[in-house]
């Protein structure tokens, strides 16, 4: 089967040695458009162009508090923790209006209200869709939060700092894994993603204790900053 993979960093196109990629292993010939730090509007707008070229489609859903924008055919993404500005004078200055708005202006609820609608919506449109939620909104928008693929990083990574939460540890350990996982994880979502396809699930869900516990070695994958 041919399929189109969209979103951000949790289904970064620079990475060969994730989920997406070992979708292969299972016969399908994968094409993957997600860019880290990249907005939903951004990778709903890939969705909608590209859409009509694959005979099924995954959007991994990020949160709805980024900025996305183009100068000269390369892509910028702004977060509200973003702390990278760029060289050239021009760009710097949209990168740092967009974290004011963000930071200051950004209506959040209004936002995830219209993220759940444009989720809604690509679900309607597109029957070949899969959705894979990165973060409880917008996908589960004023529901009790289910399985996202957030959560299932976070839940790996306190495997090596028990009682600590993402944000702690990522400010006293770099986190080199591809794509937010190990790859005995990356291994597994892709055998289950690839069962939710070709079942032709909507929303993709998992238990988390159905991922097995890493194997690397922490000082290989969270080396102290």
């Amino acid at each position: 089967m041919r399929i189109g993979v969209f979103g951000d960093s949790f289904a970064d196109k620079h990475f060969d040695d994730t989920w997406w990629a070992f979708l292969k292993n299972y016969g399908h010939d994968v094409h993957c458009f997600g860019e880290s730090g990249s907005s939903l509007a951004f990778s709903a707008g890939l969705l909608w162009t590209h859409a009509l070229e694959f005979e099924h489609l995954i959007w991994c859903v990020t949160n709805v508090n980024r900025v996305s924008f183009r100068n000269q055919d390369k892509n910028y993404h702004v977060t509200n923790s973003f702390d990278a500005i760029d060289e050239d004078i021009n760009i710097a200055k949209k990168q740092q209006i967009s974290q004011a708005y963000l930071q200051h202006v950004h209506d959040s609820h209004g936002h995830e209200a219209l993220g759940w609608l444009a989720v809604q919506g690509a679900l309607q449109k597109f029957q070949n869709l899969t959705v894979i939620p990165c973060f409880e909104t917008p996908v589960y928008f004023m529901q009790e939060p289910g399985f996202n693929l957030c959560e299932l990083s976070a839940r790996e990574a306190q495997y090596y700092f028990p009682g600590k939460d993402l944000y702690t540890i990522h400010q006293q350990y770099y986190d080199f894994r591809s794509a937010h996982f190990m790859p005995s994880t990356h291994l597994k979502l892709a055998e289950m993603i690839n069962t939710a396809v070709m079942s032709g699930k909507k929303i993709f869900s998992a238990d988390y204790s159905s991922f097995p516990p890493p194997t690397d070695s922490v000082e290989h994958r969270f080396p102290p900053r």
